[in-house]
């Protein structure tokens, strides 16, 4: 374990259970950036970024090329456990034109992916096997799209909100954009995000999306649209790129969502098809900063809905005194809304005040880290010292696993010379240091790591699952992890260019078991060959296991079967009921234990 240093948590952290195994870049000499990165339930990790050149994406030699791998733009690549290609495309199409910013993996294990688009015939089909356009756009007019793809890479659904006007540049967040994906227990897909534009659904003239709205979007699992609400935001600052900030999706079992944003002077709580209902945040310092819109006025809200989007009731956060909140992000698990934000001079709670230890409390944030019961009461808080450079939504990530251990990643940025000259040109290099900490189910710290500071690392996004996480970010120069070192590729422009690294670790996921508590083993090895000996994959020791179900995947990621009986074990056979080929296979267990949700993974070899 990494000594840590944070202000209100014990330094109580068990030791060696972070460990990383593998990091890996992707570069081609000109810029590359990278924007998210998701773990299924198999151990496949799925990579999204941007190129402008042609990287090389196969890790270990083997020549793998994507489809439309000449035309620089973003790329989708699937990864195996071991970093091994499986499948991967380029758009198509140059960043102008489309865009992939955020993704999902739904519960049925299907790729979600969000985004931007522009102009006339656009193929978001990016495989050469078939073509499925998006709605003509106009070239300046952005539209929105969300898409659906099974775990072998294939085309599935997609929908569109379209531009009516010029809705500016979304490819720098400007006025359009999505800011979330989430899926419920059913499969439904909400979408959240800013319009910049008025804006129409696809086929669907009733939904108007107003200018300068927040927006949530509701469809089912093939994407056809079942609601779409806005919320009104009042602005009086100056209009720049901070005054969009995200707007944030988490849903809960019982279909509830919860969404986290911060906002500036007003904004209503409930969409348009209820009455009006706005909060405020406080009056606006025009003569603290009249040029910026850094402004000492920013709360963060947290809003619960139904999942039909009615208001049920929400929680407000903000200072008394000039204080900017700016939230992160945040994630749903074991039953609670666990919330990352920053603040720069003071935070509120019911019974606390936390208060900024930065040397310069105009740019530096401290962090907080709460969590919230299904009723928005605050249950949990501490705070991290972090000094940290004007933090971004879009390089501090919270993500869970399936059975509720909670990754938080975040990033502290630092000029290497202080005071930071604001709004003037300067030549301070930003550095960077990662720091990662693994928290259990009921929020005790298991470990963390912290990186020696870097040059700098921007646009990073993490992932859990299984025992298995999964880090990117772009990089300049060179990137450290434990014992494993990647460097840039150099830079054909001669200037400094990014690439992007992938890293793997490792920790004890949910098939650790209590001293005392369910007993679940599986072989790692059967035979079904028709010799009437060791025919079915099945437990080989089972105690105190209840509701037992079973998926089978491939190296792929392709589910192959599913077994939720004693009479239907898997028997080496596909969906379709042909015998699979002999070779390595991975299973996820989900059973009920004294009343709690387990799952359990690993691998196992067919034998014919």
């Amino acid at each position: 374990a990494y000594e840590i240093t944070y202000g209100d948590w014990s330094s109580d952290v068990c030791s060696s259970d972070l460990q990383a195994q593998r990091l890996n870049s992707i570069g081609s000499g000109y810029r590359e950036r990278s924007f998210r990165v998701e773990n299924d339930q198999s151990g496949s990790t799925y990579v999204i970024g941007l190129t402008r050149g042609t990287p090389d994406y196969d890790f270990n030699g083997g020549g793998f090329i994507p489809e439309n791998y000449n035309t620089p733009g973003y790329f989708l690549i699937k990864y195996n456990q071991l970093h091994q290609p499986l499948w991967g495309y380029q758009t198509k199409y140059p960043e102008s034109l489309l865009g992939i910013l955020n993704s999902k993996i739904s519960r049925n294990g299907n790729l979600i992916i969000a985004g931007y688009y522009s102009g006339l015939f656009i193929d978001i089909d990016f495989s050469s096997a078939s073509v499925s356009h998006l709605v003509n756009q106009p070239y300046g007019n952005y539209g929105l799209y969300v898409a659906v793809y099974d775990s072998a890479g294939h085309f599935l659904y997609h929908n569109e909100i379209i531009a009516q006007h010029d809705s500016l540049n979304v490819m720098l967040g400007d006025r359009t954009f999505i800011s979330d994906i989430e899926t419920d227990d059913d499969d439904n897909i909400y979408v959240t995000g800013y319009s910049g534009d008025v804006m129409l659904p696809a086929g669907n003239q009733n939904d108007t999306l107003k200018e300068f709205t927040y927006f949530m979007a509701k469809y089912d699992s093939a994407c056809n649209l079942i609601w779409l609400h806005h919320l009104n935001k009042e602005i009086k600052e100056f209009h720049n790129w901070t005054n969009f900030n995200n707007l944030m999706l988490d849903a809960d079992h019982a279909g509830n969502l919860y969404a986290t944003i911060t906002f500036t002077d007003s904004l209503n709580i409930c969409f348009e098809n209820e009455g009006p209902q706005y909060v405020f945040a406080k009056p606006y310092d025009y003569q603290w900063n009249p040029f910026s819109a850094e402004s000492h006025n920013r709360d963060f809200i947290i809003i619960k809905y139904d999942n039909n989007g009615h208001y049920l009731k929400h929680v407000q956060f903000g200072s008394a005194i000039n204080s900017t909140q700016k939230h992160l992000d945040a994630i749903f698990a074991n039953d609670k809304l666990t919330v990352l934000a920053a603040f720069d001079s003071e935070i509120n709670f019911s019974d606390t005040a936390f208060h900024s230890s930065g040397q310069d409390t105009v740019y530096d944030y401290n962090l907080a880290l709460m969590q919230f019961d299904t009723a928005l009461q605050c249950v949990t808080k501490h705070r991290f010292y972090n000094n940290i450079l004007s933090p971004r939504q879009g390089n501090n990530y919270l993500a869970a696993d399936e059975c509720g251990n909670v990754l938080l990643r975040c990033n502290l940025s630092e000029y290497n010379a202080f005071p930071f000259p604001p709004f003037a040109t300067n030549d301070y290099k930003i550095i960077d240091r990662d720091n990662l900490y693994l928290f259990d189910r009921n929020f005790k710290l298991r470990d963390s790591i912290v990186t020696d500071f870097h040059t700098m690392s921007d646009f990073s996004a993490a992932s859990i699952s299984n025992g298995t996480i999964s880090l990117i970010s772009t990089f300049l120069k060179l990137h450290t992890l434990g014992n494993f070192s990647v460097s840039e590729v150099p830079s054909i422009s001669g200037q400094d260019e990014y690439d992007v690294y992938l890293a793997q670790l490792t920790y004890e996921g949910c098939h650790k078991e209590p001293a005392q508590g369910y007993v679940l083993e599986f072989p790692n090895v059967f035979t079904p060959n028709n010799d009437n000996w060791n025919e079915v994959f099945e437990p080989i020791l089972i105690s105190n296991v209840n509701d037992l179900s079973i998926d089978i995947y491939d190296r792929w990621g392709i589910k192959l079967f599913r077994s939720s009986s004693a009479s239907d074990w898997w028997k080496g056979f596909n969906k379709s009921g042909m015998p699979v080929p002999a070779g390595v296979y991975f299973y996820v267990a989900s059973f009920n234990s004294s009343g709690k949700a387990y799952k359990k993974s690993g691998s196992l070899t067919l034998i014919r």
